[in-house]
C-alpha cells in the first residue's frame, strides 16, 4: 500500500460527513487487500491527480449512480475552479497556478469539492502532483568517526525521462538531536549533479544524523538520507568470510572459506575464533579456537543441529531464521587483530495465505491460497493446517485440520465455512520434516469484513516490456462498474472504469518502457446503501515488476589485473559520450556498512525513485559552502586504509574516462555512474573490488611517533618472505646520518656517520617473517631521512614512516607586536628586547619576523590555533565560532571573504556551532561541561547565545536553539531586574568581584542587545537596565565597569554617559597606546577590558581616539593571530575587527622601507600600495637578543616577532612582574611515580591552590615510548576525582579540566603504557594553569627511571645485533646513492599530507624515516 498511502495519495470522499475517519478493517497478507469504512449514505471519492503540462493537473473523480450530477467547485490554496460532474469517472483538469513553486511542492495540497445547486454533496481529495525533479542524496560511506569529512552528492533527474536536469537544492542537516546544523538553498551549476563536503567536529554528537530535502510542509520529506557518527577505529586486520547461501537446521555440518590480510603487510599467523548468534542476538556456543596460517587462508567447519537453532516461545518451538557469524582475529606478537560478522541464512519454509470470500444470510465461505515460500535444501515434506472460526468477540468454533504435501513452486487452493456471524477465519501451520516438527511463527487472520469487497488477481508476478499483463478481477456483488490506476515511479500513468459481467472481469494492462521498473494497479469502488452498516470505499492493489535493465550501464575495468603495493592503478570507466562521470574509490570495509547511502544500493530495487517518500537509509550556513568543482577535481589520487575518494570527470567522444590510483594493501571498491543528456542515469551493475597485494619480499618498519632529542630508539625492520621457497641471507641496511646516530650494542661510542653497514639475516623461512632492529639516537631537532635497504637475490620492497623529534622541556612562543604608523611623522625606529628566558633550552630557538600591511592577517592565518591553551570547555570551544564571526564580518567589508579564506572561515564556524551543541542541558541552557554540570549557566547561555547570533549571519543556527536558550535566560530575571546564576562561573573575574549581580546582568544584556533579539520583552530589558543604573556609582572594579558601561550604551541609557565617563578616567596612557589595567587583575583581564573600551569608543563614533587603544591590543597579540584565553580573544578581536572595518575605507595603504635588525643579522624591505596584500617573512633558525625596526615612508603597517623555543619550567610560581591581584591563588601541583617499569607508568597529579580559582587545567607530557590508551582515560574518568570535568588527549598531551581548585584533595591517577621501544628516557613535565590568568602557573618534574636506564638490549632482545641469541650479524657495505633521490621523494610526498602545525615548530620538526629495500646495489623503481 506504499504508494496509495504515501504518493498515488488514494483519496477517499465522503458526501455530508468529510470529517470521520478512515478505519482499514480488512487486509489480507499478500494480496495488498484494502478495505475502508465510512459512515455516510453515497460518496464522491477520487484518486491521485497527475502533471499533465507545467501548467495542468488532471484528477480522476468518481460519482457513483444516484448522486446525480451538476457542477462543483474545487477550491484549495490558490486553486479556485468550477468543473462538471457526471455518474461514474470524471476526469477534470485543474489549472496549476503560475506562482507555483520550481518543484510543485506547493500544489500538494487537499481540496474542497462542492456540490453547485441541486447536485449538493461536499467532499474533498488530494490533488497531490508528482514533481517533475526527482532527487537523490548519496554520501562516500554511511558510518563516520568525528572529525572526518562528509561527502555529499547530490542528482537531480527528471521524473518521467530520467535525464539529468538542473534542479534547485534546499537541504538541511540535522543531528541526532534534530537540532539544525546546516541549511543550503542553491541551483545546480551542473546539470544533474550537485556535489559538497560537510564537515564534522571532533566532538561531533555520536549518533544518527539526517539530511533532509523539505517540501512546504515541514513535517513531510522529499528525500531523507541518514549517516551514523561513531568514534570507530578500523582494524590492521582486513577479513574476507565466504559461507554457505544457507544452512539447514536438520544435523548438518557447513565450511566457511577465511582469507585475512594485514593491511601492514606483515604475516597473519593468528589465533581466531567464533561467536554463533541466531538471530544475531541468541548466543550460541563457540567453535573451537582455530589458527590462521601465515598466508592468511584456511577453511573452517561448524556443525549445527536441530537443538541449536530452535527457540521455544509460550510452549511452542520455534526455528531462527539466520546464524550470525562473529571472528575474532588477534596476533600477539604482531598486534595484528581484526573482527568480521557474516550471516547465513537457515532453510525457512513458509506458507503464505491469501484469501477472498462469499457470505449469505446463513454462511461465509473463505477461500484461501497456500503458497509455499523460502529457500534451502531441504523443505519440510508436509503441512498440517489448523483454522478455526471467531466472531467479533474472538469466541472460536468449527475448528478443522488437514495435511496437505508440499511441492515446491505449487500453491493449494482450500475452503473454509464458518456459521454467519463468524467472520474471522484464524489459521496456524506446523511443518513436518524429515526428522522434526515445527511451527510457523506467523498465525493467519481473516477478515469477510461484513461488506462486499473486490479482488485484483494478476495473471504473473513480472513482465517484460511489450506484453500485456491481465488481472482478473472479482467482486461479491454483480454487474458494478470499478474504477482502476496504474501508476509507475510514484506517478498515475493511466486511470479509467470496468464494468464487471456477473461477479467477474478482466483488466488488460499494455507493458511499456514507462512502467519500468515496478508499476502498481489499484481498483476501488464503493459498496452499501445506507442504514447502520453505512458505506464502504473497499479496493485492492497489486506491484508488478518490469523485466529488464531499468538503466543504461556503465562498465569499470582497471589495469593491471593483479595489483601491488606502489602500483599505479589506471581505472578506466565506459559510459555514454560527453557524460558526467562520479567515480568513488571506497576501503571495502566500508562497503559492509553501506545501507543505502550510495547509489550502488538502489539500482536495483523498486524504491530507489521514491526518493522523496523519506525511505531511503543513509547522509555553511552550509548555503554558503565551497562545492567541488566538478570537471576541475584531481584525477589522480593515492590513498591509505580508511579513506575515501570522489571525483567527476567527463567522458570522452568514445565514452572514457580514467583515473590513476595508488592505494595501500587490503581491497578497494570503485564504483561510477553516468549522467547523460540523452542516455539519462547510467549505472555500474555492481562494485568493482581491486585487491593491492603485498609483493614477495615485503617490509614493515615500526618506529615511534615522537621522540625527544638524545634518547634512544628502536627502529624494527620486519622482512616479510611471502614466497614459498625460504630467502637466504638477506641483508637490511640503514642509512647512517650525522641527524641520526645508529647506537651500535656493545660499542663503547655511536657508529660512525660516514659508513653504512649491514644487518645479515641467515635465512627466512617460507610464508615466513623476520624482525631486525636498528637502534637510533636523533641529536638533532628536524626532518631525519633515516633509509633502510634490504634484498637478496633479484628481490625487493619499500617501506617509510614519519617521526616526529622534540626537544627537552616545555614549547613557549614570546611574541612582540609593533605597529609602525608612518601617517603622521614619515620615521620610525623602535628596538624589541627578545633575549630567551634563562632557563631556556639550547639549540631550540627559532623566530619568525613577519610584515603585516593587512592588520587582522595575523588572525585570519591563525582562525584555527588563536590560543595555545586547551580549548575542551563550552566556553573555551566557542574560541573557533566567535573570533571567526568577527574577523570573516571585517574580511566581508573589505571584500576579502571569498576563495579558501572563507571556506576555511565557515569550516570553522560549523565545527564549532556543532561543538557547542554538546554543552547544551535538555532545558537548552548551555554550561562549561555540558551533562556533567548540575545545571546550565545563565554566563555561558548568555555568551552562546550572543556568538550564535552573530553567526547566523554566516552559518544556519537553528531557531528552536536560540528561542529556548533565550527563554531559560529570561526565566533566571529576578524580580529588582538582575539575572540569577544558578550555575558556576568558570570565568570569576569576569564577574568583578563582590559585584556579580550587576556585572552578570549587563553581560546578560549585551547578550540580547547586541543583535537585537525579540525575545526581550521591554519589561525584562527596563527592569535589567534600573538594575544596573542603581547600582553603577558603587562600581569600582574596572573590568564590572567595562561590561556596564558597554550594556548601557546598547540599551540607549540615559546613565550611560555616566558610567563611561567613569571608566574613561580609569584608563592607562602613555605616548603611544591607551589601555585599562584592573588593579586587582591579569594581563588577560586587561585585555578584555581594554577590548570592551575600544567597542564603547566606536558605538561613540570616537574613531580618531580609538587609535591608540588598537595599537595596543594589537601589541598583545600572540604569535598565532590571538590572545591568552578565550574571553580576551573573542573580546578582542569583535572590537578591533569592528575598528579596521569602521577604518579600512580611510586607510592609507603602506609605502616604505623598513630594515628589520635581528643581532647582527639584516634585511630590508619595500611596501608599495601595489604589493599591499603580500606578505613579507624572514625566518631566523634562533632567537636574537633583540629586533632592531626602521622604517621611513607612509603608510600604517604591523611587524610580527614571534619567538620560539624550549624552556626547562621551574617548580614554583614566577614572578610575571606586573601588578597582581591581592587575592590571586598561588597554584601548584604534585607528581609522584606509584608505577615505574618499562611496560606501565602510573603517576598520581595532586594540583591544589591557596585560594579558590575559576577553571584549571593540568597538562602531563607522555613520555616518550608510552601512550594513553581509552581504557585508562575512562578509568580516570570514573574516578570521581573531585572538580575534574573532562579529560582530553591532546597533541601528545594529556589535559585535565577542573572547574575549579583550592585545598582540596584533586588527585588523579593517570596511567600509561608501553607504545613503542624507547631507552634514556627524558623527563615530562606535569603543568596546572589557570586558565584565565595564564601567568598563575606552575610545574612538576617526572622522571620515569625504568626507562631511563634500560638498555637496547631489554627491549629489542634477539633482532638487534650484539644481544644475547642474536638472529642477526653485522656486515660492511655501501649504501647506493640513487636511494636518496628515493627517499627525498616520499618525504616530500609525505610532508604534504601531514603538515607541521605552527604550535610545535619552536621544538621541532617533521622527520620522514622511508626504508628501502634494493636489488642487489640496484634501486628499483617501485615507488
Amino acid at each position: 500500500m506504499t504508494r496509495i498511502a504515501v504518493f498515488a495519495a488514494l483519496t477517499l470522499l465522503l458526501l455530508h460527513s468529510a470529517a470521520s475517519s478512515v478505519d482499514r478493517v480488512a487486509a489480507g497478507l499478500d494480496t495488498g487487500l484494502l478495505s475502508y469504512r465510512k459512515s455516510a449514505a453515497h460518496a464522491v471519492y477520487g484518486l491521485n491527480c497527475r502533471l499533465t503540462s507545467p501548467s495542468a493537473s488532471k484528477c480522476a473523480i468518481f460519482v457513483p449512480e444516484g448522486v446525480g450530477n451538476g457542477n462543483a467547485l474545487i477550491t484549495g490554496g490558490k486553486i479556485n475552479q468550477t468543473v462538471t460532474l457526471a455518474a461514474g469517472a470524471n476526469e477534470v483538469l485543474i489549472n496549476v497556478p503560475a506562482a507555483a513553486s520550481p518543484d510543485n511542492s506547493d500544489i500538494a495540497t487537499r481540496l474542497s469539492v462542492q456540490g453547485l445547486g441541486n447536485f449538493a454533496f461536499q467532499t474533498w481529495i488530494t490533488a497531490q502532483v508528482a514533481p517533475p525533479v526527482v532527487y537523490y542524496a548519496e554520501m562516500d560511506k554511511d558510518e563516520y568517526s568525528p572529525g572526518e569529512t562528509v561527502k555529499i552528492r547530490v542528482i537531480a533527474l527528471d521524473s518521467d525521462t530520467l535525464l539529468p536536469v538542473t534542479g534547485s537544492i534546499e537541504l538541511t542537516i540535522k543531528d541526532p538531536d534534530g537540532t539544525v546544523v546546516a541549511t543550503w538553498k542553491e541551483s545546480m551549476t551542473t546539470k544533474g549533479l550537485w556535489s559538497t563536503e560537510y564537515p564534522l567536529g571532533d566532538e561531533a554528537k555520536e549518533g544518527q544524523w539526517r539530511l533532509i530535502k523539505q517540501k512546504s510542509d515541514e513535517n513531510y520529506y522529499y528525500l531523507q538520507q541518514v549517516f551514523n557518527v561513531r568514534q570507530q577505529e578500523l582494524s590492521d586486520l582486513e577479513l574476507m568470510v565466504s559461507t554457505p547461501v544457507s544452512i539447514s537446521c536438520e544435523n548438518s555440518t557447513f565450511t566457511v572459506s577465511i582469507e585475512a590480510r594485514s593491511i601492514t603487510g606483515r604475516t597473519v599467523n593468528s589465533n581466531g575464533t567464533v561467536d554463533l548468534l541466531w538471530d544475531g542476538y541468541a548466543p550460541g556456543k563457540t567453535v573451537t579456537s582455530f589458527v590462521l596460517p601465515a598466508s592468511g587462508k584456511t577453511n573452517l567447519s561448524i556443525a549445527v543441529s536441530e537443538q541449536d537453532c530452535r527457540m521455544q516461545n509460550w510452549g511452542q518451538w520455534y526455528t531462527y531464521s539466520s546464524l550470525q557469524l562473529r571472528f575474532r582475529i588477534s596476533n600477539a606478537v604482531s598486534g595484528i587483530n581484526g573482527t568480521a560478522v557474516a550471516a547465513i541464512p537457515v532453510d525457512s519454509f513458509s506458507l503464505s495465505l491469501s484469501s477472498y470470500m462469499t457470505i449469505n444470510s446463513t454462511r461465509v465461505a473463505f477461500y484461501f491460497t497456500l503458497d509455499p515460500q523460502g529457500s534451502g535444501q531441504h523443505p519440510p515434506a508436509r503441512v498440517n493446517i489448523t483454522t478455526d472460526c471467531q466472531n467479533y468477540s474472538y469466541i472460536a468454533t468449527s475448528f478443522q485440520s488437514e495435511l496437505v504435501d508440499i511441492v515446491p513452486g505449487s500453491s493449494y487452493v482450500m475452503k473454509r465455512e464458518c456459521p454467519f456471524g463468524y467472520h474471522i477465519l484464524h489459521a496456524t501451520k506446523e511443518y513436518i520434516g524429515q526428522n522434526r516438527r515445527w511451527k510457523d511463527p506467523t498465525d493467519n487472520w481473516l477478515y469477510d469484513a461484513e461488506y462486499q469487497q473486490l479482488w485484483l488477481v494478476p495473471s504473473g508476478s513480472e513482465f517484460p516490456v511489450g506484453a500485456t499483463a491481465t488481472f482478473a478481477v472479482m467482486s461479491q456483488e454483480a454487474n458494478i462498474t470499478v474504477m482502476f490506476e496504474v501508476a509507475t515511479r510514484g506517478k498515475p500513468v493511466q486511470t479509467g472504469t470496468l464494468r464487471l459481467t456477473g461477479n467477474n472481469g478482466t483488466l488488460s494492462i499494455p507493458i511499456t518502457e514507462q512502467l519500468k521498473p515496478t508499476f502498481t494497479v489499484t481498483v476501488i469502488r464503493t459498496a452499501g446503501n445506507g442504514g447502520a452498516q453505512g458505506v464502504a470505499y473497499i479496493g485492492s492493489e497489486v506491484q508488478l515488476r518490469v523485466t529488464g535493465d531499468y538503466f543504461n550501464k556503465v562498465n569499470i575495468t582497471y589495469s593491471p589485473s593483479k595489483v601491488f603495493e606502489n602500483d599505479d592503478v589506471l581505472v578506466r570507466v565506459q559510459g555514454p559520450p560527453n557524460s558526467l562521470v562520479a567515480i568513488s574509490v571506497v576501503d571495502h570495509r566500508f562497503l559492509f556498512n553501506f545501507n543505502g547511502s550510495s547509489v550502488s544500493n538502489h539500482i536495483d530495487t523498486d524504491t530507489w525513485l521514491d526518493l522523496y517518500f523519506g525511505q531511503n537509509t543513509a547522509r555553511k550556513p552550509i548555503e554558503q559552502r565551497r562545492k567541488r568543482a566538478i570537471e576541475k577535481g584531481p584525477t589522480n589520487a593515492s590513498l591509505t586504509n580508511g579513506e575515501t575518494f570522489w571525483v567527476e570527470k567527463r567522458t570522452d567522444a568514445t565514452g572514457i574516462a580514467t583515473i590513476t590510483l595508488r592505494l595501500s594493501l587490503g581491497w578497494w571498491g570503485v564504483y561510477a555512474y553516468a549522467l547523460s543528456d540523452t542516455s539519462g542515469l547510467c549505472v555500474a551493475n555492481t562494485w568493482s573490488i581491486i585487491t593491492v597485494e603485498p609483493r614477495d619480499l615485503h617490509l614493515s618498519l615500526q618506529a615511534p611517533t615522537r621522540v625527544v632529542r638524545g634518547e634512544t630508539f628502536l627502529a624494527h625492520v620486519t622482512v616479510v618472505n611471502r614466497a614459498k621457497q625460504p630467502a637466504n641471507n638477506v641483508r637490511v641496511m640503514i642509512k647512517n646520518s650525522t641527524d641520526l646516530l645508529l647506537t651500535l650494542v656493545n660499542a663503547s661510542s655511536p657508529s660512525d656517520p660516514t659508513k653504512d653497514f649491514a644487518l645479515l639475516i641467515n635465512t627466512i623461512p617460507a610464508e615466513s617473517e623476520v624482525t631486525v632492529s636498528f637502534p637510533l639516537k636523533p641529536v638533532h631537532l628536524g626532518l631525519f631521512d633515516i633509509v633502510v635497504a634490504a634484498f637478496y637475490d633479484t628481490w625487493t620492497a619499500f617501506s617509510d614512516q614519519l617521526i616526529r623529534v622534540i626537544a627537552e622541556g616545555v614549547p613557549v612562543s614570546p611574541s612582540y607586536s609593533v605597529m609602525v604608523d608612518l601617517r603622521v611623522n614619515s620615521t620610525f625606529n623602535q628596538v624589541v628586547n627578545t633575549t630567551m628566558a634563562d632557563n631556556a633550552v639550547s639549540d631550540t630557538g627559532s623566530t619568525t619576523i613577519t610584515i603585516y600591511t593587512e592588520m587582522l592577517r595575523a588572525s585570519v592565518d591563525g582562525l584555527d590555533k588563536l590560543i595555545t591553551m586547551p580549548s575542551g570547555c563550552g566556553e573555551q570551544n566557542l574560541i573557533l565560532l566567535t573570533p571567526t564571526i568577527f574577523v570573516s564580518k571585517y574580511l566581508q567589508t573589505t571584500n576579502q571573504f571569498q576563495g579558501e579564506m572563507r571556506d576555511h572561515a565557515l569550516s570553522y564556524m560549523l565545527i564549532g556551532y556543532q561543538r557547542e551543541l554538546n554543552y547544551r542541558h535538555s532545558d537548552g541552557s548551555f554550561s562549561a561541561f555540558g551533562d556533567s554540570d548540575a545545571s546550565g549557566s545563565t554566563w555561558l547561555t548568555a555568551f552562546a547565545i550572543r556568538s550564535f547570533r552573530h553567526a547566523s549571519e554566516f552559518i544556519t543556527i537553528d531557531d528552536n536553539v536560540m528561542t529556548i536558550a533565550e527563554n531559560w535566560l529570561l526565566s533566571q530575571q529576578q524580580g529588582d531586574g538582575h539575572f540569577n546564576e544558578p550555575g558556576r562561573v568558570i570565568h570569576v573575574d569576569m564577574q568583578g568581584g563582590v559585584n556579580s549581580q550587576e556585572t552578570m546582568t549587563a553581560f546578560v544584556l549585551i547578550a540580547f542587545l547586541e543583535k537585537n533579539a525579540s525575545s526581550l520583552q521591554p519589561a525584562n530589558k527596563a527592569s535589567a537596565v534600573a538594575f544596573i543604573e542603581q547600582r553603577l556609582p558603587s562600581v569600582t572594579d574596572m573590568g564590572a565597569l567595562a561590561i556596564i558601561t558597554y550594556a548601557l550604551h546598547l540599551a540607549n541609557s540615559a546613565k550611560a554617559n555616566d558610567a563611561f565617563t567613569k571608566l574613561n578616567a580609569l584608563r592607562t596612557t602613555t605616548a603611544k597606546d591607551t589601555y585599562w589595567q584592573p588593579a586587582t587583575g591579569s594581563t588577560s583581564r586587561a585585555i578584555e577590558t581594554t577590548s570592551y573600551a575600544l567597542i564603547i569608543y566606536l558605538r561613540r563614533n570616537l574613531d580618531l581616539d580609538a587609535f591608540p587603544i588598537a595599537s595596543w591590543l594589537l601589541s598583545k597579540r600572540n604569535s598565532l593571530g590571538g590572545y591568552q584565553s578565550t574571553q580576551d580573544t573573542v573580546l578582542a578581536l569583535q572590537a578591533l575587527a569592528e575598528y579596521f572595518k569602521r577604518t579600512s575605507g580611510s586607510a592609507q595603504a603602506p609605502s616604505a622601507t623598513v630594515t628589520v635588525t635581528a643581532d647582527r643579522n639584516q634585511t630590508t624591505y619595500t611596501l608599495t600600495p601595489a604589493t599591499a596584500n603580500a606578505t613579507r617573512q624572514w625566518k631566523l633558525p634562533f632567537v636574537p637578543k633583540s629586533v632592531g625596526i626602521v622604517a621611513s615612508g607612509s603608510g600604517m603597517f604591523i611587524v610580527q616577532i614571534s619567538t620560539n623555543y624550549n624552556v626547562i619550567p621551574v617548580t614554583t610560581a614566577p614572578s610575571t612582574g606586573r601588578r597582581r591581584r591581592a587575592a590571586e591563588a598561588t597554584i601548584s601541583v604534585a607528581a609522584t611515580l606509584v608505577t615505574d617499569t618499562l611496560a606501565a607508568l602510573a603517576v598520581n597529579v595532586c594540583p591544589r591552590s591557596t585560594s579558590v580559582t575559576g577553571m584549571a587545567i593540568v597538562q602531563i607530557d607522555v613520555p616518550s615510548g608510552y601512550e594513553v590508551t581509552q581504557a585508562a582515560i575512562d578509568r580516570l574518568k570514573s574516578a570521581n576525582v573531585l572538580n575534574l570535568k573532562r579529560v582530553e588527549l591532546n597533541d601528545g598531551q594529556l589535559v585535565l579540566y577542573y572547574d575549579s581548585l583550592y585545598t582540596a584533595n584533586y588527585c588523579a591517577t593517570v596511567e600509561f603504557n608501553r607504545a613503542s621501544d624507547v631507552v634514556g628516557t627524558k623527563a615530562v613535565f606535569v603543568r596546572v594553569t589557570d586558565y584565565y590568568s595564564p601567568e598563575v602557573t606552575n610545574s612538576a618534574r617526572v622522571e620515569p627511571k625504568a626507562a631511563q636506564k634500560a638498555s637496547v638490549c631489554d627491549l629489542c632482545g634477539s633482532s638487534c645485533s650484539g644481544c644475547q641469541n642474536s638472529v642477526v650479524s653485522v656486515v660492511e657495505a655501501t649504501f647506493p646513492a640513487a636511494s636518496t633521490t628515493v627517499a627525498a621523494t616520499t618525504a616530500t610526498a609525505r610532508s604534504t599530507t601531514r603538515p607541521v602545525s605552527s604550535s610545535s615548530t619552536a621544538s621541532c620538526h617533521w622527520l620522514s624515516i622511508s626504508v628501502a629495500f634494493l636489488v642487489g646495489h640496484q634501486m628499483a623503481a617501485a615507488f
